[in-house]
């Protein structure tokens, strides 16, 4: 998940397309991002967007590219274009967050496990020392 984009906190998508439109392209950034409960800086520097629609339309060994990824760009609420990268950036953000999301229940699951265990483990020593009192009498 994006944390921070150059000391700006960013709490949503809107938040990382707006800050990263204010960067000028061949600048780069700092991106503070949360995985796995750690805190790690990336420093990508931002490119132009006409760098990609050029890539993109420089011949026809990439169409089949160029039709991959017209499901990557879209459009905000209010009717602007929303750049490709800040798509990949909010996607992978959500990749992220959901595998965190992932880890944290597996992690709940385990201990959940080991609880079980636990208990069992004290269910079967508890039913071997009434078989011995019963075997005494």
């Amino acid at each position: 998940m994006i944390v921070s984009i150059n000391g700006d906190d960013v709490s949503n998508p809107e938040d990382v397309i707006t800050t990263i439109q204010k960067i000028e392209p061949g600048q780069q950034a700092e991106f503070v991002i949360q995985r796995a409960g750690e805190s790690q800086t990336l420093k990508p520097t931002i490119a132009d967007r006409s760098h990609f629609v050029a890539q993109q339309q420089s011949g026809p060994q990439n169409a089949n590219q160029q039709n991959q990824n017209q499901g990557l760009q879209g459009s905000s609420d209010f009717g602007e274009e929303i750049p490709e990268h800040a798509m990949m950036l909010e996607h992978n953000r959500r990749v992220a967050e959901q595998h965190q999301r992932i880890e944290e229940r597996l992690d709940q699951v385990l201990q959940e496990l080991q609880a079980l265990r636990k208990q069992l483990a004290n269910t079967n020593a508890s039913g071997k020392s009434s078989d011995r009192d019963n075997s005494k009498d």
